[in-house]
């Protein structure tokens, strides 16, 4: 299982959130292993390029989802309209096994998480807009439910805008990244899967950091589990509560969806607190000298399908916009699929990345060195492709 579990001591909370920032700032964004020898493409950018995760899922969840029970009674429990139950087929993205071909012992489905566009973007986009809106002096929200804390002083102002001009800025970069995959694109090449292998759900979501919940706390300790916050559009978090708890979720509320993995720190409809680092400042002397930062109250809602790789949490756009901005490009797409199938779509969507990459970089002169960096990252990811068809049985 691929949880992280963390103690937290709260008076070194923020001094962990502020140090990271150095090796971001300084770096870029993180860099994938698989793509640490890529040359970069001048583009002119604004900001430093930041890089893509491979997220290739080398640890995965055991647990087989179990059946959705007991949701008539908290659906009346909440009010809430229960949703007749949904064939794979009626769901948004869903196949039978027919159309997946012949195949029907595909074993246990789990939730996993692909990155589409920089790793990172949000958290650039959100520290540049932060210095833009004025936030550390009016927070965008400040109540019982999110209380937001920052300290922004004149010198790491200019100093973080040398890096960064400007809001529009980082989105223009990103855009202009040759391996940038939109949800339309990501949606073909889905549709173009489903022949082989049953998808499920498919949601695309804005990543907001890591938010570390508190399970248990004494008089000088906070101890509990992480997970990055990724924020789905309101359509896609309600849909989402509906087909694995049973009941619709208000997007507009402060709860968190969890992958059935954290069901041993949390109960349903448990208050939890939640501490997580927006953005931080500073850098040329080796440390961040601002940062902004929020504490929240977190209603939890465990669901009855896991998580594969990465240990996420899921919040409604609506409540993530009303204490922070978000970028106007999503930069992460949420997969239901068998959990064996899990690298096979990652190797999929790196070859949809290289392949637009070498469509757009087809018309400069002067990209013949990256041309041929993912002229034969294609190669390499086909190869595997192909094994990877044997060992399914889909080839």
């Amino acid at each position: 299982m691929a949880m992280k579990n963390v103690i937290i001591f709260s008076s070194v909370v923020l001094v962990i959130a502020i140090l990271a920032v150095v090796a971001i700032i300084q770096t870029g964004l993180t860099t994938a292993p698989d793509r640490q020898s890529a040359p970069q493409h001048n583009t002119a950018a604004t900001t430093s390029a930041p890089q893509q995760n491979t997220h290739t899922n080398s640890a995965t969840y055991q647990n087989t989802p179990p059946a959705v029970t007991e949701t008539a009674s908290r659906a009346t429990e909440t009010g809430q309209k229960l949703a007749p139950p949904q064939s794979a087929t009626s769901q948004r993205g869903g196949e039978n096994s027919t159309r997946a071909g012949n195949r029907t012992d595909w074993g246990s489905y789990t939730l996993f998480v692909e990155s589409i566009a920089y790793d990172g973007l949000e958290r650039v986009y959100i520290g540049v807009r932060a210095v833009e809106m004025d936030y550390f002096k009016k927070p965008k929200r400040n109540d019982t439910v999110v209380k937001i804390y920052g300290v922004l002083d004149d010198e790491a102002r200019r100093e973080f805008l040398s890096y960064v001009n400007s809001s529009a800025g980082v989105v223009e970069r990103v855009r202009r990244d040759p391996e940038f995959l939109a949800p339309g694109d990501v949606d073909e090449l889905v549709d173009v899967l489903r022949a082989k292998i049953p998808i499920r759900g498919v949601y695309y979501a804005w990543r907001i950091e890591y938010a570390t919940l508190v399970a248990g706390r004494n008089e000088t300790t906070a101890w509990g589990p992480v997970a990055d916050l990724l924020v789905l559009d309101d359509a896609d978090f309600v849909k989402l509560g509906r087909e694995h708890l049973g009941i619709e979720v208000d997007p507009c509320s402060n709860t968190i969806l969890l992958p059935s993995d954290y069901g041993s720190f949390f109960k349903n409809r448990q208050v939890v607190e939640a501490f997580v680092p927006l953005g931080w400042y500073g850098v040329s002397k080796n440390t961040a000298r601002a940062f902004l930062h929020a504490n929240m109250q977190l209603r939890v809602e465990v669901l009855k399908i896991g998580m594969s790789g990465d240990a996420v949490g899921f919040i409604g756009r609506c409540f993530a916009e009303s204490f922070t901005d978000l970028p106007p490009d999503r930069s992460y797409v949420v997969i239901e699929a068998p959990e064996k199938t899990a690298s096979y779509i990652n190797r999929k969507l790196y070859e949809l990345r290289y392949t637009k990459a070498l469509e757009r970089l087809a018309a400069d002169k002067n990209a013949t060195r990256y041309i041929k960096y993912y002229e034969d990252s294609l190669e390499r990811i086909r190869k595997e492709i192909k094994t990877m068809e044997v060992e399914l049985g889909i080839s």
